[in-house]
């Protein structure tokens, strides 16, 4: 059994749904201070310093779609290349920096709910990730089930 954010090619796994985040944008006090917050996507993209982030392969995503959570409307935009991250380690000493907006999850990195911490363009999230229990499709062990069941209550409690 593995918990993956990603669909394996191989075939005859069995599969299944277990959590998903939406990344927003954040940024601290300080940087919303010096610099101000965007009022729209298209003025984050024109006047504000955004990390960008790379693909499972390591390659740099080149578009971002924002997506307003109320009505579902999605924007492409060309990713910023200041700086590319890899890793949600990064995402924190980045912003602290008060120089750069950073994408992130608070499902994932809790940190991002600090109070010197604000949510840019709240209405709007930048990327939704899946995560997946993945099973071997002859894997029909008891201590595997109630692993399992036991991963994704967890996974549940923490949204």
């Amino acid at each position: 059994m593995a918990l993956g954010n990603f669909i394996p090619s191989q075939q005859d796994l069995k599969i299944k749904n277990v959590f998903n985040t939406k990344w927003k944008l954040f940024c601290s006090k300080g940087y919303a201070d010096k610099y101000g917050l965007p009022a729209t996507p298209a003025e984050l993209i024109a006047n504000h310093k955004i990390v960008g982030i790379m693909n499972l392969d390591g390659r740099p995503v080149a578009h971002f779609q924002m997506t307003n959570t109320h009505t579902g409307e999605s924007i492409l935009y060309k990713m910023p290349k200041h700086l590319t991250i890899n890793n949600q380690i990064h995402i924190l000493p980045l912003i602290k920096s008060n120089e750069f907006i950073c994408p992130g999850s608070e499902e994932m990195n809790p940190d991002l709910k600090a109070e010197d911490i604000v949510t840019v363009l709240p209405d709007y999230y930048v990327l939704e990730m899946k995560f997946y229990l993945i099973f071997h499709p002859h894997a029909r062990d008891l201590k595997i089930k109630l692993f399992s069941d036991f991963l994704e209550r967890c996974l549940i409690k923490e949204l």
